[in-house]
């Protein structure tokens, strides 16, 4: 069966097999081999694990806050540390 997906720019095309979500997949909305091209097949591939293994929808999404909270507190912690130095350097 084949599997067509368009939502404005984005298309997507691929064959759907009971034993895997995507066996071939071509990401048409972005320039092959671009950096865009690569960080949108590195998401497609974590989410395709996550279903293929068949994962609960709770864990996908506590993950992916998970994920976003962690990021945030380094941020945070990157900006702290920033602000600190300035502050500093006007003394």
């Amino acid at each position: 069966m084949t599997f067509r997906s368009q939502e404005g720019r984005k298309k997507i095309r691929g064959n759907f097999w009971s034993q895997g979500f995507f066996g071939i997949f071509t990401m048409t909305h972005y320039k092959p081999y671009s950096p865009e091209w690569h960080r949108y097949r590195y998401l497609a591939e974590a989410l395709h694990q996550y279903l293929d293994d068949y994962v609960d929808n709770d864990v996908i999404v506590e993950d992916i806050q998970s994920i976003l909270n962690e990021r945030s507190e380094a941020s945070y912690a990157d900006f702290n540390k920033v602000s600190e130095l300035e502050s500093k350097l006007r003394k």
